[in-house]
């Protein structure tokens, strides 16, 4: 306990003792600052961005994208047929627009014709009920023609039928006139030899 207590006491002022004199110089002291004047004020602390699970899983899927394209020949394969289709689908986009054009040329064209038909249709109609009409009267005269033609040759043939009668008939009067005259000259010539045969003279010699 005494020891404790030797131990706590207070110990006595020591004596004072003469300050030195320090000189610090003025470029020393223009040099010096007080530590409040160096003080900076902390950088403000960073806020984390709102959606950081997401931009880390963006960030992730991008890199992972990266990585499989330049490893993957499958990405290769499909971004030549992506290229490929794209391609093809402009050059059926660039024939296709010109005969799109063209069809629709036409078919303006053909709109136009069809009009001009329908305006030109009643008198074409008319012209071509004139012309029935006049090929109507035309076949009419013809067959009246063809009936008098007809009745004509059947009376020429009638006449020549005729005149052929008329003919063989003259030719067998002509016949019988002309037996007859031969007949009659042969008799003529036969009596005047049976007169000399039968005659005195002829007897006595």
């Amino acid at each position: 306990m005494a020891a404790h207590q030797h131990h706590h006491r207070v110990r006595a002022p020591l004596p004072p003792r003469l300050l030195h004199r320090v000189s610090v110089s003025a470029r020393c002291v223009r040099r010096a600052r007080p530590p409040s004047a160096s003080f900076r004020p902390p950088p403000p602390p960073s806020v984390p961005s709102p959606l950081p699970k997401k931009r880390a899983d963006y960030d992730a899927a991008a890199d992972f994208g990266r990585k499989t394209a330049r490893c993957d020949p499958v990405f290769f394969l499909l971004t030549a047929v992506a290229v490929t289709t794209s391609v093809a689908f402009s050059s059926m986009v660039a024939v296709a627009v010109p005969t799109m054009l063209a069809m629709r040329r036409a078919a303006n064209s053909f709109a136009m014709l069809a009009d001009g038909a329908l305006e030109e249709l009643p008198s074409t109609m008319a012209a071509v009920r004139l012309s029935g009409m006049e090929i109507s009267d035309l076949t009419v005269e013809l067959s009246d023609l063809s009936h008098e033609i007809s009745d004509g040759v059947n009376k020429s043939a009638k006449v020549t039928q005729a005149v052929e009668a008329s003919i063989g008939q003259m030719q067998d009067i002509a016949r019988q006139q002309a037996i007859s005259m031969i007949k009659e000259r042969a008799t003529l010539r036969t009596i005047p030899l049976q007169d000399w045969i039968t005659s005195p003279r002829h007897k006595s010699s």
